[in-house]
């Protein structure tokens, strides 16, 4: 980012330059690095199949997904888990003599915790409460501290939790619809180097907390046994951000390391999804959804600096994002009443394009294999997940760190994922070891559902009685 020079001391690029990166590291997503800056990766049994959800009543990760589909899921359900994500970025400059640098690895390990409760039915049809707490933004990353692009961002941890309470309702046995009320705290903490006098460098340090608002909506209809169709939405939310710089330079400039407080509103867009979830035989469901991500809107990043005297500078970093299209696409398979297999696909478009590409994350299209397993153990269950995260070489134009990304993994690979959840079903009534049905049909007085996989699924079966 490249900023004029100001009538201070010290030029405004090392001024500006935090608060910048301090919104350009809330774009920096935990899971499945999705379009923008979002994460589509929450549950093992929905990530191990692609995340291809929006029309699945497996879980109370439902939640995050479609909110709808917590209300055929019967009795009281907890799911309890985390991922661990290790990102690794190359940027190759366009020297005539390249200079290659990688970023270093870590691991990331955002939570998530779901529960929903189907109250008693009633003349008014199925209604479920539920809550969940998810990590959809969230990453601890860094460079080298001598690398090309160190005055774009070194070090960046940052946190962004949601909320979600959510009510759901099945008023017939073809319908579900239900809606969630989001909130959104998130902290960040940024370490960049800043060059100022020419040739001279030093550091800063940024923390800064915020908080947004928002809702989430969907229904999901059940025309046949076995079939399910969903339309989800979850709102724009705007991030509003205050942070507090902290330069580091050395004698005699430290003199000039004025810290200043700075402030900004982060954009997360609206998003679309129209899910589809399909039982051809009893042991194999599939599911497919189609994405859109409205990032067109995030046209740039506004930044407000106060200065000590109490006034104001405001700067503009573009963006000029693009919305981005997702494809999700999965299935699993039931070898036996206590052990499932999962496979699945994303492809994830890319947002940003090369004139604002920049390395906070650096955005590209992204092709995702994802692998599943779990073993139920009575009303309990273990999820395990493996995702493989194929990143596309893009080239930046960007003035102040022009070069081409690639994966740093081998294969131009971004990113292992590891995911493991725990699930309960303590509805203590019913039956233990019954098959999950994907796509419900059930009444608004449900049925029994089969208490065998060799019984099949009952002619109006009921949700999965299995975690």
């Amino acid at each position: 980012m490249n900023f004029p020079i100001s009538r201070s001391s010290m030029p405004l690029s090392s001024r500006l330059l935090p608060a910048a990166a301090l919104a350009t590291a809330l774009l920096v997503p935990a899971g499945v690095l999705a379009g923008g800056f979002s994460v589509s990766e929450v549950g093992s049994r929905e990530s191990g199949r692609g995340t291809a959800a929006a029309a699945l009543a497996i879980s109370p990760s439902a939640i995050f997904y479609n909110p709808a589909n917590i209300a055929p899921q019967e009795g009281l359900r907890l799911q309890l888990g985390g991922s661990g994500l290790m990102p690794r970025w190359k940027h190759t400059s366009l020297d005539a003599q390249p200079v290659e640098s990688q970023s270093k690895t870590g691991v990331i390990t955002p939570p998530h915790f779901a529960a929903s409760y189907r109250l008693a039915e009633s003349g008014l049809g199925d209604v479920a409460l539920g809550v969940g707490v998810f990590v959809p933004y969230g990453s601890t990353f860094g460079w080298p501290s001598d690398w090309l692009g160190r005055e774009e961002i070194e070090d960046i941890a940052l946190t962004v939790f949601e909320v979600a309470p959510t009510l759901a309702w099945r008023p017939h046995k073809l319908v579900a619809i239900g809606a969630s009320f989001r909130y959104l705290p998130a902290s960040v903490y940024m370490k960049q180097g800043v060059r100022f006098g020419g040739a001279q460098e030093g550091s800063v340090e940024l923390s800064g907390s915020g908080s947004g608002m928002g809702a989430a909506a969907g229904v999901t209809f059940f025309p046949l046994d076995g079939l399910a169709v969903a339309f989800a939405w979850r709102s724009s939310v705007t991030l509003k951000m205050e942070g507090e710089s902290n330069f580091h330079f050395d004698p005699p400039f430290d003199t000039q390391a004025n810290d200043r407080d700075v402030r900004t509103e982060v954009p997360l867009p609206h998003n679309f999804r129209i899910g589809l979830a399909y039982e051809p035989l009893k042991d194999l469901s599939l599911s497919a959804d189609f994405e859109i991500q409205r990032w067109k809107s995030f046209k740039e990043l506004a930044v407000v600096f106060v200065n000590p005297d109490g006034t104001e500078e405001v700067s503009a970093s573009p963006r000029n994002s693009k919305n981005s299209v997702l494809f999700h696409i999965g299935g699993e398979y039931r070898l036996a009443e206590s052990f499932a297999l999962r496979a699945g696909y994303i492809y994830d478009q890319h947002t940003l394009p090369e004139e604002t590409l920049n390395p906070a994350p650096p955005d590209s299209d992204k092709h995702v294999a994802t692998l599943g397993a779990s073993v139920y153990l009575g009303q309990f269950g273990v999820h395990a997940n493996f995702s493989n995260v194929f990143f596309s070489k893009r080239t930046s134009k960007t003035n102040s760190l022009p070069g081409e990304w690639n994966g740093a993994w081998p294969g131009g690979t971004m990113a292992y994922i590891f995911g493991l959840s725990l699930s309960a079903n303590l509805d203590l009534a019913a039956p233990i070891g019954t098959r999950p049905v994907t796509a419900p049909a059930a009444s608004a007085t449900p049925t029994t559902a089969p208490a065998s996989p060799e019984d099949g699924p009952a002619a109006t079966p009921t949700t999965s009685q299995q975690p």
